[in-house]
């Protein structure tokens, strides 16, 4: 397999496992809303199984960007290093520190929930997600509920309110 297939093959992968990742994504947030729990289902799976196939779809998103740019790694190199100046040779640039601090900071904010304290707060103990979600665009749907209603001019009408 040449090379060009091999970084479409992988291109075409990531796309689709980030596509499938939106999708999951907005099932998971408007479809099967928090604290739906195991009432409601699609394709005979809650949004606790939903939830698994999407962050195995995150696992492959990842590991499919990482072959990627592995894939890429003497491009990028070489344009982290190199610039070409106006007469066509190329001198040194200043490029490498932003983008190692940039890097750095990358892997700070990806590892920083590792690093946390999970408390538990016993004062939502018992009660839904919905009623602590500052955030939510409509009240949870009924189980005739669907994604694409949800784009209806009439919320109500989808078991929702605007």
């Amino acid at each position: 397999m040449g090379r060009q297939v091999l970084n479409f093959l992988v291109d075409a992968a990531a796309l689709a496992a980030f596509l499938l990742l939106l999708s999951t994504g907005a099932l998971i947030r408007w479809v099967l809303p928090p604290g739906s729990g195991h009432s409601l289902t699609l394709w005979g799976m809650d949004r606790h199984g939903w939830g698994s196939i999407h962050f195995w779809l995150a696992v492959a998103f990842l590991a499919l960007t990482a072959l990627h740019l592995v894939l890429h790694w003497a491009w990028i190199s070489c344009m982290i290093r190199w610039r070409p100046d106006g007469e066509g040779t190329s001198r040194r640039d200043s490029r490498i520190v932003p983008t190692l601090v940039l890097l750095f900071l990358i892997a700070l904010f990806a590892l920083a929930p590792f690093f946390g304290r999970v408390k538990r707060d016993e004062s939502r103990r018992g009660r839904g997600h919905d009623e602590h979600a500052s955030f939510r665009l409509h009240s949870p749907p009924d189980p005739a509920y669907s994604f694409a209603g949800w784009f209806a001019d009439d919320h109500s009408k989808q078991g929702g309110s605007a």
